[in-house]
């Protein structure tokens, strides 16, 4: 089977100057059809246990993304000093 990743792909050859482009496609392409079964089933266990009307009314998607994954700000001294080390691993991995 085959696919075009956007329009007219299949008459355009990959080279340097858009292979970017393609493996962006392609990869965004393999997601969606490799997760689009179990990401239905999410959302439709979601839908069933949240009012999605009120979380739209209450949070805009970037609020909400937030509140699912936290916060994109990673404070990787943070996480070092606060984690408990054990079987001989140490903050600096000696």
């Amino acid at each position: 089977m085959e696919k075009e990743l956007k329009e007219g792909g299949k008459d355009i050859i990959v080279n340097k100057e858009n292979r970017k482009e393609f493996v962006q496609l392609f990869i965004d392409f393999e997601f969606r059809a490799s997760c689009e079964t179990q990401l239905a089933s999410l959302k439709k266990g979601f839908e069933r246990m949240v009012d999605v009307g009120m979380i739209k009314s209450l949070l805009d998607s970037g609020e909400l993304e937030e509140a699912i994954c936290g916060d994109r700000k990673l404070n990787f001294a943070e996480l070092r000093d606060t984690a408990i080390y054990a079987n001989g691993f140490t903050p600096t991995c000696n």
